[in-house]
């Protein structure tokens, strides 16, 4: 079953390709199909983790390198699968109506499906590894659907931006998760947390420090939070899905699993508590300051994950389920805001909250969807987001670490993101109607069902926690490794953090009040994202520096620079490595039947070289080739002698046909070019030649040898070794190889059908 949840989206993708370019108005009963993974996803959690605990499953994948597909699911990752199919299915039936007529629809689909798949893979992995493959394929489909607007040059410098740091990211998990695994000795998340303690092995610091810099890209911590708010050039339902409960919280998501494995140290915790505090202090200051709504929700969704981040850090049992509940009510209240967005957008044409107000009269259910989720998103009573944020107060005033200065940070950042929902889900609401909304009307069914459903949600959690009780406590479990039963309830009495949430909602009245007066109190940006793109412009400056250099037209002066660097790599290595071994017992004198067939390849050799017709060149270089069969056949290798003979009879026969239409040769080049050209093939083939003399001669025993000797006959079931090798063991090699000789004369059989066109033509 866990199988068929991760991987069933990629099969659907294809599927969603082909009924979006036959059938695009009936691309939303697409949505059907995640929100029966939601279904399977909350059958799973309810009956089998909650019952029997965590389920696991694995499928072979590269049996004989102890590699499986090895998928686990608990509660942490069931909750996480049900954010990504639940929002999954409302933002695919969202997009068919938002998209309604797109020529490019289907690629968006297809996408969304294959990204689907990933995220939903990053959520059940169990194999570290395996857990990397999706985690860069988030990264590669998040950049196909950032940048679906291709057209667009700042959709693709978005799309860029965010692949090259989320990319980074993936690498520094690859690297984190090696370490990882040489230290664990397996490659299970699961049994990770059990092979012991970590913080004292010598790769714990470099495991940490790697794992943060694969968190921090893809969640957009400070200082990588700039590609975020960038990423808004995707089409609204993608920031829907990618902002609110998807790709940037793969990131917290990550920080959550290795808890158990790498947590409980000050590293750990204090690193997270920093990054963490300031990514939210950071996101709700500029969210404040933005006009754009989407932007305005970019850098509210910056902020929340830094406040996830530092309860992560705060690492306590109240801690992780704060920072669940606070996970699930941002899904909810976000996804349904960039929804509302959207619709707006389609209605009226702009997202500038500055030009808009009074579109409850015209859009009356969007208007009813934004209200709710944003009354989420302040945290007012009777609505999820309150729990979230009292959990989150309650967490802070309990810490160990600095609890007055957790909690006076996270009530300055939770006023700020109030004012950005009240500037987001109400002021394009009140008030009187603008210009640009005379035009707007409701937006299609499809516009608002998805928000409305979202923003609904949050007040059936508020006024029946119950029935969402147990998944948080499995879910908080995953973080903490040990189950304890939760029990969310509206009131809990007057305590101190009451106060603390009645003092945010009147900083909340009082900064809304004043939002004008914020927004121009914008400071001068750090320049992040100028910090990025310089590095980059500096590269294409130095390329376009180089280029004309080396790439002038010249097939020649390619393979000269091919040619340089091969051989001053190889002679660095030859030279680094401690020069010539010693010979095994001594150099053996050539005979002289060796010396005669090294003398004549020699002389073809340079008789080659300085022909001056083609047909000299021709049979001067079918000598050599005949020479090398020669020495096959003295040294017992008459299967390469044979080959050796082919290739060099049809070679030398179809030179000749091609050939003897051409004149003599002629020089092009100056005595001085040609006397470089010399230099550096008698350097190089001496690099070559010393090359094989010391592979040759060296004392380290061939373990392929031996190995392909004895697993010839058993494994490939043949004796001839050259032949097992090339298409048994080199397989894929040799039949890329036969591709690529039959893509060119596809190639070639096409251009010389359309030269034989024109001709006819002419």
């Amino acid at each position: 079953m866990l199988s068929f949840l991760v991987l069933s989206p990629f099969v659907l993708a294809p599927v969603a390709a082909y009924v979006g370019g036959r059938w695009p108005s009936q691309v939303r009963w697409l949505a059907l199909w995640p929100a029966g993974l939601a279904l399977l996803a909350e059958h799973l959690l309810r009956t089998q983790v909650a019952v029997g605990g965590p389920i696991t499953t694995a499928l072979p994948w590269a049996a004989p390198l102890g590699l499986t597909l090895q998928f686990h699911a608990d509660g942490l990752a069931l909750v996480f699968a049900l954010m990504i199919t639940v929002i999954g299915a409302l933002v695919v039936w969202y997009a068919s109506a938002y998209l309604a007529g797109h020529r490019d629809l289907p690629r968006l689909l297809t996408a969304l499906f294959l990204f689907m798949g990933a995220m939903l893979g990053v959520a059940l992995s169990d194999n570290l590894f395996a857990l990397f493959v999706f985690w860069e394929l988030t990264g590669f489909t998040s950049y196909l659907l950032i940048g679906f607007e291709h057209d667009d040059a700042a959709a693709r410098r978005a799309a860029m931006q965010a692949f090259v740091l989320t990319g980074a990211g993936g690498l520094a998990l690859l690297a984190g998760a090696t370490l990882l695994v040489q230290a664990t000795g397996t490659t299970a998340l699961s049994e990770m947390a059990r092979a012991g303690d970590l913080a004292s092995h010598p790769v714990y610091v470099w495991a940490v420090v790697l794992f943060f810099a694969a968190a921090f890209t893809k969640s957009a911590q400070v200082p990588f939070h700039f590609w975020l708010p960038g990423a808004m050039a995707a089409p609204t339902p993608i920031s829907a899905y990618l902002h609110s409960a998807t790709m940037v919280k793969a990131g917290v998501y990550l920080l959550a699993r290795m808890t158990p494995v790498l947590g409980g140290t000050d590293l750990w915790s204090n690193t997270l508590l920093v990054v963490g505090g300031t990514t939210m202090v950071v996101g709700a200051w500029r969210a404040v300051q933005e006009t754009d709504l989407k932007r305005v929700l970019a850098y509210t969704t910056v902020a929340a994950l830094g406040a996830l981040v530092l309860m992560i850090g705060i690492g306590t049992q109240g801690a992780a389920v704060a920072a669940i509940v606070y996970m699930i009510a941002h899904a909810s209240y976000k996804g349904s805001l960039f929804m509302v967005v959207g619709a707006i957008d389609h209605e009226t044409g702009t997202r500038d909250v500055t030009r808009l107000g009074g579109l409850r009269q015209k859009m009356p259910l969007t208007a009813l969807a934004a209200a709710l989720a944003a009354a989420s998103m302040v945290g007012l009573p009777f609505f999820f987001g309150f729990f979230g944020k009292e959990l989150f107060y309650e967490a802070g005033w309990t810490s160990a670490r600095a609890p007055g200065l957790l909690l006076g940070v996270s009530v300055a950042a939770s006023a700020l993101m109030g004012v950005a929902a009240l500037t987001a889900g109400v002021g394009p609401f009140v008030g009187r109607l603008s210009e640009v909304g005379e035009r707007a009307h409701e937006a299609p069914r499809a516009m608002w069902t998805g928000p409305l459903s979202l923003a609904g949600a949050g007040v059936i959690f508020a006024l029946a926690p119950g029935i969402i009780n147990g998944p948080i406590g499995l879910a908080a479990a995953g973080i903490t490794g040990a189950y304890q039963d939760v029990h969310i309830v509206l009131w809990h009495g007057f305590t101190p953090v009451l106060g603390f949430s009645a003092l945010t909602l009147l900083l909340v009245a009082g900064l809304y009040s004043q939002r004008h007066r914020l927004r121009q109190l914008r400071p001068a940006s750090v320049g992040s994202d100028r910090i990025f793109w310089g590095p980059l412009r500096a590269l294409e400056r130095v390329s376009e520096a180089v280029s004309p250099a080396l790439y002038r037209g010249s097939i020649r002066g390619y393979v000269l620079v091919l040619i340089v660097a091969t051989g001053g790599l190889l002679a660095a290595a030859l030279l680094v490595g401690g020069g010539a071994p010693v010979p095994r017992g001594g150099l053996v004198p050539p005979r002289a039947f060796e010396l005669v067939m090294v003398t004549v390849i020699c002389v073809a050799a340079l008789a080659a070289a300085r022909a001056t017709s083609s047909m000299r060149a021709v049979l001067a270089l079918g000598t050599v080739g005949y020479g090398v069969a020669l020495l096959f056949v003295t040294y017992g290798a008459p299967d390469l002698a044979m080959t050796q003979f082919s290739v060099e009879t049809l070679t030398v026969v179809i030179f000749v046909l091609v050939f003897r239409m051409f004149g003599s040769f002629d020089h092009l080049s100056s005595r001085l070019v040609r006397l470089r050209d010399a230099i550096v093939a008698g350097v190089v083939g001496a690099v070559i030649s010393a090359l094989v003399l010391f592979v040759g001669t060296a004392d380290e025993p061939s373990r392929l040898a031996d190995f392909f000797a004895e697993a010839a006959p058993t494994l490939g079931h043949g004796r001839n070794v050259v032949n097992v090798i090339l298409v048994d063991f080199r397989a894929f090699d040799t039949m890329g190889e036969i591709t690529v000789l039959a893509v060119a004369a596809i190639g070639v059989h096409a251009l010389l059908r359309i030269g034989a066109q024109e001709r006819r033509n002419s």
